[in-house]
């Protein structure tokens, strides 16, 4: 099977956007969580002071609580706040110069092939064969086909489905998908 795409296609709708926010979601999801429990930290510590008890050791443990409540929620929310983002402005600057390379070049359009061996992005610039020992994973997200590599990583090849028919889209989906099931047996 082979299909000739054009290579802004994916930017012009936002997807690789969309993959980033896919990506930190838990990444995201995680730091909130533990930023809400660094606040009952310190809240409970908070509560705990000048109560008397008779576990002795209350002052103490109040205070342990509220530094560790206000150190975590100190970290996770310079997260949230500043690395977050951050990552976000690499991972798109990162695309935008890929795509001007690509400009720079006058690559238009590339060729997306699958075979029993392996799958091929072929451009004028270059002809990437990826053999699907080293596709871990695949995932259709909204309307994207993402295929993850090796897990941890980070590499990743995405398809909208509008850069294919819907017959062609679900013919890849069932293709790949017998290609990891075959593999994993």
């Amino acid at each position: 099977m082979n299909f000739t795409l054009r290579v802004d296609y994916l930017r012009e709708r936002g997807y690789y956007e969309k993959y980033y926010r896919y990506l930190n979601k838990k990444k995201k999801q995680k730091a909130i969580m533990w930023l809400v429990l660094g606040v009952i930290y310190f809240l409970m510590g908070y509560y705990m002071q000048g109560r008397s008890n008779s576990f002795e050791h209350t002052e103490t443990l109040s205070i342990v609580l509220k530094v560790l409540g206000a150190l975590q929620t100190t970290v996770y929310a310079f997260y949230l706040l500043r690395t977050l983002p951050n990552h976000k402005k690499k991972y798109l600057a990162e695309i935008d110069r890929q795509y001007k390379v690509f400009a720079d070049n006058n690559v238009t359009e590339y060729t997306f092939g699958l075979n029993d061996e392996q799958f091929i992005l072929d451009n004028s610039l270059n002809t990437t064969k990826v053999a699907w020992s080293v596709l871990d994973s695949y995932q259709v997200y909204e309307d994207i086909l993402l295929f993850h590599m090796n897990k941890g990583n980070g590499l990743f090849y995405l398809f909208g489905k509008e850069e294919f028919s819907d017959q062609d889209f679900d013919r890849i989906i069932d293709f790949v998908s017998d290609k990891l099931k075959k593999r994993k047996n």
